[in-house]
């Protein structure tokens, strides 16, 4: 989460969970989405004689350096460049691409999974959350709801996935999504509309 790192009279850094992850939804913070309890991150930091820092985040699960955060004297507040609106001038809208497909099949548990092509963030930021809507064939909305991006977890599945319940869906019937991606920054994608049929 690029807000992870943010400067105003001096350079704060949310130094990461070895188990539990707190997020927030909607502006909503404690919010705890699945495998919230299975991340690890950290963060290393390099400071030098000058006044330079370097900061890098470190996913302890997958052995990975996710980001990099350089600032050049952080006794020089004018040229802070972690400030939320820096920060926000460089986040972008996600995008859905033209291939987008989602689908929905039970899990052992017996809840539906909606899975859809994950929205692309621009470079450096995340997707933060999707809002989803899922109408019948009659247009009738039969479930909906803002969902936190697994972004926080680093893995190579390019799909997301979202448990929506036991009675939402029925088998063989088909079902009309709509799905907006919002960035780290709250930028919005332009609405996905797709089709699918419950498995």
């Amino acid at each position: 989460d690029a807000r992870s790192i943010n400067q105003t009279t001096y350079t704060a850094v949310g130094c990461g969970s070895m188990s539990r992850f707190e997020l927030d939804k909607d502006g909503i913070v404690n919010q705890h989405p699945p495998g919230y309890d299975s991340a690890a991150q950290m963060c290393v930091v390099e400071a030098d004689a000058d006044g330079s820092v370097r900061i890098r985040g470190y996913d302890l699960n997958s052995d990975y350096y996710f980001c990099d955060y350089y600032i050049d004297n952080v006794n020089q507040k004018e040229s802070f460049p972690y400030t939320y609106k820096n920060m926000k001038a460089h986040d972008n809208a996600p995008v859905f691409s033209e291939k987008t497909t989602a689908t929905a099949e039970r899990n052992e548990q017996g809840e539906w999974v909606l899975s859809f092509d994950k929205a692309k963030a621009a470079p450096g930021f995340a997707v933060h959350e999707y809002k989803i809507v899922v109408r019948d064939a009659r247009n009738k909305t039969v479930w909906k709801g803002n969902c936190i991006s697994d972004y926080f977890i680093f893995n190579e599945d390019d799909k997301a996935h979202f448990a929506i319940g036991k009675n939402t869906l029925e088998s063989g019937k088909e079902y009309h999504l709509e799905l907006i991606a919002e960035s780290t920054y709250h930028f919005k994608s332009e609405p996905c509309k797709l089709t699918f049929t419950a498995e």
